[in-house]
Formats: C-alpha cells, structure tokens, sequence
C-alpha cells in the first residue's frame, strides 16, 4: 500500500478511499457518531454556530503551522498513464508537495474521532488540494466573458460596455474575496464547506440552503442546455451543416457526462488549464478574422431580424432599456441564468452571508463563551427579541458598523439590478415568442 503525504497528513491510498468510499464517511458517523472525552454524549446532529466557529478556527491554526507548498503539474497529467502507476505502486505526482520544516503533530479539530473517521476526513482533504495555477484555471475556465462582448458591446455602446466590464471584474473581485474570508471562518475538516448551502444553512438556518439548492439547479440545467446547444451550433458550422444539429447537441452531452465523472481538483484543473488556453486561441482567432470578414448576415437576420447594412461602430447606443440591460447582464452570462441564478451568487449573496456572518457574531457577544465541543452554549436571548437584533446590527465597534451599513446597501443594490435583469429578460423573451420562437430539435439549426 501506498502513502502519500499531503503535508500535515498521511493517508494510505487517499485519492482511492475518497474516491470509492465518500458516502461511507456519511455512514460511519450516522451510526458511530464522535464521542467529545469527559461527556460520554455523542455530539448532537447539528453543531451550534459557535462550534462552526470554533472547528473552523483550528483548523486555520493547522494551516497556519503547515509550511507546506502546494503545486500543480498542469496540462501535462492528461497524457500520464495513471492506472499503470498505481498498479506498479508509484507515487502519483499530480499534486506536489513540499513539506517545510515545521510541521503541526496532531490535528486539534479531529479530537474524538474514530481511526476510520479520521481516515476518510484525510483522503476526503487530500482531494482538495490545489495550487494555485489550478486554482486560476478553475475560474477563468467557467465563464470566460470576452465569449459575450460583442453582443453586451453592441446592445449598450462601447464606452459603456468597456466601464461596466471594469466595474463588474472589481465588485466581482471584492465579492470573491468576501467568499474567501467566509469560508476561511466556516470551514474545517471536521464539517467542511462544500457547497453554498452549507455556508448559507449556517448562517442563515435550512431555508437559506434550500434557496441557494433551487437557483443552482436551476442555473446548471439551464447553463448545461445553452453550453450543448451552442457547443452544437459550432460542431454544426464547422461541418457545414453535414452533420444533424441535434446530434451535435447530444454529443456534447456525451463529452458532459464523461467529464462530469472528474472529482478531484488536480485532475479536473489539468483539464480547466487546456480549457483556458483553448479559449484564448478562439478569441484571438476569432478577434483576426472579424478584422478582415464580413459580418454574418444569415445568422444575425435569424436571430434578430437584422438585415445587411453598414457596419457602424457608436460609443453610447440609442436601445430600448430592456435591450441595453439585456447587454449589461451578458457580460456576466446569458439573459435569464445571469439575472435569476448567476447574478445572484456572485454579487447579491455575498454581501448578505458577510452581513448575516458579522451580525450572528457580534450578536452573540452576551453569551456564554464555546468551551465544550458538542454542547452549545447558552444565549443571552434569541432572535426574536429585538436585543439581538440590536447587538447584532450596532454591536461591534464603530469600523464593524460600517462595514455593515456598506454590505447592506451592497446587498440591496444587487436586488434592485437583479430585479431590473428579470424584467428586461421577461420583456425581451415575451418579444421573441410574440415573434415565433424557434425550436432547437431538428436537423437544421435554429439560428
């Protein structure tokens, strides 16, 4: 058997375990649930937000102490015979690992584990360590908004579509970082952060969770569908219409449902790195053909109703609101994802989880300080009363307070221009079906 070593942790065979046996972490501790020493108790099905708290903050001292450094190997995994490695008991080197000096002993935040439970927590981190090139590929991979320029450009002009790309890059930026420094508090090993839901159930309560579980089904049947039918539409072009639209379509659900099998960061990063590189050449192919071609008149009259005329290029565009708006959320996706789904998690929700973390914090000033894992400590009132309320608001010192009048206007601004993109996007979808919509099953593509 194999060891590999994550840094602060050694696990045999760990990418195998967590791979094969991830619902089995759920199972040991349903029926062997941790016992913390000296209570006898088994912890309750649901820790208390101090516990959150108190986990997360040890495992940033464990993190903190690991002077490991973390790389990525790259695009050039994809060709390694992986199979043949572990069958020959070699290390796998996707991920390289270099321990520093100063290494913690013991993991504080595992205390009244099992060996078994301490095992599948390891192999379940071992899969999500990433460098920070992975990390990069990982996120630009996803939506990469020069794909949509042109159309937000030629809806809103191009001084404003040039500002507003500014402007949406740095509150994205400030949002992500709000991401950061939530899930550095929230998360530990012990109750990991993996999805939106768990950081919004624990700040918010389940009904949080269950919103965020319903737009993110929603955005990803609604972004699978419009990623097959215009991955559909090029393999449909570049064929010269030889080939079915339709089965265009399902190819590329194919390629999905292959490539959705990938589950650990390195091995779906190397992946993500060809994506980015992929993207870049289209765009700078793209970019050199435009410069010296005609526009596509047959496409654009399909869609638009846009007949052959002089290209005109204008600095501020004189468009109803609803198409100029229409504009504005394609530099963040398509019309209904971005305005329903995507805006949502990228500029409305993380000023409210910062708002809702901050407030339950300072709120709980009055209780009784966390000492025993397992127990939650006594509040000094709940939130029906207005005290909390209260204190949590105004509590915390003057710079807090800011911080939470700014998250608040934040948070209601990024409401009032969600509102705006669902009525923009409902005027201008009632418009196209009023015109006769198009259907998308058939040989011959709809556009």
């Amino acid at each position: 058997m194999t060891t590999v070593s994550t840094g602060n942790f050694a696990v045999g065979d760990p990418l195998r375990e967590a791979r094969e046996s991830d619902k089995q972490l759920e199972e040991d501790f349903a029926h062997s649930p941790p016992v913390y020493e000296g209570s006898g108790e088994a912890r309750p099905p649901k820790p208390s937000f101090a516990e959150y708290l108190y986990h997360a903050k040890l495992r940033r001292e464990v993190e903190d102490a690991d002077k490991s450094v973390v790389t990525s190997k790259g695009i050039a995994q994809l060709f390694k015979k992986k199979e043949e490695k572990e069958d020959k008991g070699e290390k796998d080197d996707s991920v390289v690992i270099q321990e520093g000096p100063t290494q913690p002993q013991h993991d504080d935040d595992l205390e009244g584990l099992t060996e078994t439970q301490r095992e599948y927590l390891n192999a379940r981190r071992a899969l999500r360590q990433a460098g920070w090139a992975t990390v990069f590929y990982l996120i630009t991979c996803d939506i990469l908004g020069p794909f949509n320029a042109p159309y937000a450009i030629a809806s809103i002009g191009l001084v404003p579509g040039i500002l507003l790309y500014i402007l949406f890059g740095a509150v994205a930026a400030l949002t992500g970082a709000m991401l950061w420094r939530l899930f550095l508090r929230m998360d530990s090993v012990r109750y990991p952060i993996k999805t939106y839901g768990d950081l919004a159930e624990r700040i918010f309560g389940l009904w949080a969770r269950h919103l965020c579980t319903l737009l993110q089904s929603v955005q990803l049947v609604l972004n699978v569908g419009l990623i097959c039918l215009t991955n559909g539409q090029s393999l449909y072009q570049v064929t010269k219409s030889h080939l079915c639209f339709s089965v265009s379509v399902v190819i590329w659900a194919i390629v999905g449902m292959f490539l959705g099998q990938i589950r650990g960061l390195q091995n779906f990063g190397a992946i993500a790195n060809a994506s980015v590189w992929l993207n870049l050449l289209i765009i700078f192919l793209s970019m050199g053909f435009i410069a010296h071609s005609p526009p596509n008149y047959a496409s654009a009259f399909a869609s638009y109703g846009i007949t052959e005329g002089p290209i005109i290029v204008q600095a501020v565009v004189s468009q109803p609101v609803f198409s100029q708006v229409n504009g504005v959320f394609n530099m963040v996706f398509a019309g209904l994802v971005a305005a329903m789904c995507i805006f949502q998690f990228t500029y409305t929700f993380p000023p409210a989880l910062m708002l809702g973390l901050d407030m339950c914090i300072d709120a709980a000033a009055l209780d009784e300080p966390f000492t025993t894992p397992g127990q939650a400590p006594r509040r000094a009132d709940s939130w029906k009363n207005l005290s909390r309320w209260r204190r949590g608001y105004f509590g915390g010192g003057r710079k807090r307070v800011a911080i939470k009048f700014a998250n608040t206007f934040f948070l209601l601004g990024g409401l009032a221009t969600a509102g705006l993109g669902l009525w923009a996007t409902g005027t201008d979808l009632q418009e196209s079906i009023a015109e006769g919509a198009a259907t998308s099953f058939g040989c011959v593509a709809n556009v």
